[in-house]
């Protein structure tokens, strides 16, 4: 059967096909449902509420990815979360967090487009597996938490060594 043959739920302004999506990416035919269903598939292009339909995914296709895409949405926040990620070969706005991900297997880097169904069914399938995708993540995305204190140290540093009288 479909990767996904069920529901889909479409938060968006535009006014674009999440069937049509689906089809292409070849999930099946997905319908949009009405507001407060749970949605097999959530299709969302909205500013602002994106951390609570994270926080709510199985497993999450990071946008900007695929398509002809490369420039990638933030990458950091799915995987703090520890949900598992799926993305295309580059994303170039959080190039340093997606080669950290793929150094800890914390993400699903797609070579190609055609990849994705292969890659859904398979971590849909395996729902440990996408535990343990998601925890590496987070594992990863915790280690390397406070960029903005050492950098803060680092200039202190720099500022108290170039101040001091030969």
């Amino acid at each position: 059967g479909d990767v996904l043959n069920g529901k889909l739920h479409k938060t968006t302004g535009r006014s674009y096909r999440p069937a049509s999506f689906c089809m292409y990416v070849g999930l099946g035919n997905c319908t949009v449902i009405a507001s407060g269903e749970q949605p097999d598939v959530l299709l969302a292009d909205t500013t602002g509420e994106l951390p609570g339909f994270i926080k709510s995914a199985d497993l999450v296709l990071m946008g900007k990815t695929m398509a002809g895409n490369n420039e990638g949405q933030n990458i950091i926040e799915p995987a703090v979360m520890g949900k598992p990620v799926i993305c295309g070969p580059e994303l170039r706005n959080f190039r340093e967090a997606l080669n950290l991900l793929v150094r800890a297997e914390g993400v699903c880097r797609l070579e190609n487009d055609e990849a994705l169904t292969e890659a859904m069914s398979a971590l849909l399938a395996d729902p440990e597996g996408c535990r343990a995708m998601g925890s590496r993540a987070s594992a990863a995305m915790a280690e390397n938490r406070g960029a903005v204190q050492r950098t803060i140290e680092s200039l202190e540093n720099l500022l108290n060594s170039t101040n001091t009288p030969s």
